[in-house]
This record gives structure tokens, sequence and C-alpha cells, in this order.
């Protein structure tokens, strides 16, 4: 096994008392992310994997596993713990005192490192989870809400062990971070680092058990139960509309929380996901107790050598009002802009379908897709149908569809749509 950097080098940066990584570089064409967690994490609570798989058959450049922390941050009700003896108790949890986010803050700063140029970004760091309830550290909201599930708001893993897939170059670094340590020569606390690697190294070339997963377990799920009944749902609804009617909220996600028993190993759910939603972000984090899976089309912000990145429309497009945004069944996300033109953002490409020969004053002020996939445009024109970039009016002169919110078209080729006033049945442009 070749490690880098050199141990003279290591000693160098050492000496100064700076952190470091050191890291090996392995031939990953026969490996994939999820056999590697297998062997890797599997198991072991306090392990996560990030994987990218933009399609069928379409990977993203990195993928990542992360495991054996050796500090672990949480919050929990708005007070933050800290745990920096992970490696040898799991349990063993400080509270720290004073705010949440200026602890947030101060760990971020003490576990910055200067990854060497040419290794990914990801190499190290704090990795994990902030949950919708740390925005009550941030601003003043009600929390009427039972803590049904009582996790934290926010868990973060300093792993001491990271491998990054990249699928480019079909290779994985396996990297370990140093920390100068009171009492630790440089010499011991390179070996140690090179223990660490080692270790994962012969894990990779462990034989995976013999599995044969199949969907008949998950076809003998029952069925979910939610939270709320039917009416208390209906009546979160229409106590949403008095808003909008009133000009309170224009927009709002009444939500419910569905559950089912589900006895096998939360990667298997995982498993399960990626073959039937892959994205550009799909991540499992396997806590102690619990497990977050999720999958993810876009990125829309990042933060990289002190610069916030987000993704822009095309160049000559100017600094228009959005009138309209539409998230399709696929994850794309369209945007229909003041200026009549039409974008659609997935995967972190933007691409253009503003309708061809579409009049300018023809401005999409809502838009809506039926279950068959066919996109709906709304404007003060009346309502059209997208066919890749021809618009097609679909009787001009007809019911006027204000902020349609759903659409379905039944058997017989009607097409029926819901907005604020009721329910519209368009068929045969009538």
């Amino acid at each position: 096994m070749q490690t880098q950097p050199a141990s003279e080098a290591f000693a160098a940066v050492y000496a100064a008392g700076r952190p470091q990584v050191v890291w090996t570089t392995l031939v990953a064409d026969l490996e994939t992310p999820v056999s590697a967690m297998l062997k890797l994490a599997e198991g072991r609570p306090n392990s996560f994997l990030f994987e990218s798989v933009e399609g069928g058959a379409v990977r993203g450049r990195y993928s990542l596993i992360g495991l054996k922390p050796d500090l672990i941050w949480r919050c929990r009700r708005g007070k933050a713990e800290i745990n920096r003896r992970a490696r040898t108790d799991s349990a063993a949890f400080e509270p720290v005192v004073g705010d949440a986010l200026q602890s947030l803050r101060r760990l971020v700063a003490e576990c910055r490192i200067e990854a060497p140029a040419g290794l990914p970004p990801m190499a190290a760091g704090l990795f994990g989870y902030l949950g919708y309830d740390m925005v009550r550290l941030m601003e003043r909201l009600p929390d009427e809400n039972p803590d049904v599930l009582g996790v934290p708001e926010a868990v973060l893993l300093r792993p001491t062990v990271v491998a990054i897939f990249d699928n480019v170059d079909d290779v994985v670094t396996v990297v370990t971070p140093a920390w100068s340590t009171p009492g630790v020569n440089a010499r011991a606390a390179y070996n140690q680092a090179c223990e660490r690697l080692a270790d994962v190294v012969a894990d990779f070339d462990r034989t995976l058990p013999l599995r044969r997963d199949t969907d008949g377990d998950i076809a003998e799920l029952p069925e979910p139960t939610s939270n709320m009944t039917r009416a208390q749902y209906h009546a979160m609804v229409a106590k949403a509309k008095e808003y909008i009617f009133a000009g309170d909220i224009f927009q709002v996600v009444p939500s419910q929380r569905f559950k089912v028993p589900f006895r096998r190993p939360p990667f298997a759910l995982y498993r399960s996901l990626r073959r039937l939603n892959p994205s550009p972000f799909l991540f499992f984090l396997d806590f102690d107790g619990f497990a977050v899976v999720g999958s993810s089309p876009e990125i829309l912000v990042r933060l990289r050598d002190g610069r916030v990145e987000h993704f822009r429309l095309p160049e000559g497009v100017g600094r228009e009002a959005v009138l309209a945004l539409h998230e399709s069944r696929d994850g794309a996300l369209w945007i229909a802009l003041d200026n009549a033109r039409l974008f659609r953002l997935q995967g972190g490409r933007i691409s253009e379908h503003t309708p061809i020969g579409a009049p300018r004053d023809w401005k999409v002020r809502g838009m809506f897709e039926a279950e068959d996939g066919l996109v709906f445009l709304v404007a003060a024109g009346g309502l059209a149908r997208l066919e890749g970039r021809r618009l097609v009016p679909l009787h001009p002169d007809g019911p006027k569809v204000r902020y349609p919110h759903m659409a379905y078209r039944d058997a017989h080729g009607a097409l029926w749509i819901c907005d604020l006033r009721g329910l519209v049945r368009l068929q045969r442009g009538r």
C-alpha cells in the first residue's frame, strides 16, 4: 500500500500544529459504492453513504463512504451536545454551554483541513444532516407540533476514514485525517493514520456474503398509516385555501406522515430507493438507533472555497422576475420568467423550453402536469399544452383556469383541472 504524503512531509506539517490528511488510492473498476458500503460499514452505527446516480445508466462523478467517527455533534431541543470519545464510547455526549449555532461555527472552524491539490473536496470534514427545526435557532416560529420521532434536529459526524469513489477515473481514494495531538509525536501519528488506511484496504478485499434480495418482502408490506384522518387533512387544505384567498400566503405544502413496519436492514430500503428513483444526490446515514434515507434531484446552493455558488439562468436572460415554478414528476424544476421565456432545471443543467412562435405577452402564470406527463401552461391568453417547443392552445375562449394545482386525464381523454375556484373539465375544446 502506497500512502501520501511521505513521512517527512507529514512530519513538517505536524510540527507546525496544522491538521492534514493521509491517503492511498485503489483501482475501483470491480467495486461499487454499494458493495463497498456492505463490506466497510454494514452494521456499524454512525456511518454514511453519499452516492450520485443521475439515471439508470448515468452516474455522477463522486460517491463517498464515511465511518468510524472520532467526534459527533448533535442538537436536541435547541441545545448542542458533543461526543469527543465517539471511537470508544458512542454515548459519551456532554452538553455544550451557550448558543447551539455558535457551537457549530466553532466546530466547523476546528475541523477545517486544507486538502492537497488533486484530492476531491469532500476528503474530510463534518457530515450529517440539519433538520427543518434548526430554523427555530435562526428566527422565532411557533413550535406546537408534537415530537413523535424524538430524533435530534441535527447530527454531524467527523469520520476518521472517508472512501471517495471517482466514477470517471475508476479509482477509490481512501482518506484519513490526522490531528496534532499533545503527547503523540509525528512518527506515531503517521503510523496510526497508515494503520487506519490499512484496515479499510483489507476490508475492501473481503468477500460479500451470498445474498438473494427480492421484492417479495416489500410486496407483503401492510398499507401505510397516516398521522391524521382524511377529514383532518381535508380541513387543513381548506384552511390553507382560506389563507390564500385572504392574501396572507401564496403557497403552502400541507403534509402528513405515513409509517409502515419495515423489518429489513435500513440499507435494504436505501438499495430499493436507488433502484426506483436514481438521482444525482442519494444519501444513507446510519446513526445509533435510527437511519436517514433519501434521494434528491438538485443541488441549488453550494459553498466552496469561501464562495457561494448557485445555478444561474443562461447568459442574456437578464434579471427577469420569476412568474411561476413547477416541479415535475421526474424532479425537474420548470421556471417561467416575466419575459415569456421558459426554462427547465435538472441535475444542475438548465435548458430553454420557450415555445416557438409564442407571443411575447403570453406570460405563463401557472404550470401543472397531467398524470400522463404532459405539461400544461396557464397564461392570460388561456390554457395551452406544451409539446416539445410547440404551444398547442386549448380552447382559448373557454374557462379561465387560475392557479391550478392538480390535473388528471381520465380514460375518455377528458382533462380535469382543479384550481382555486373548483373543478374544470376540458374535453374536445369544451
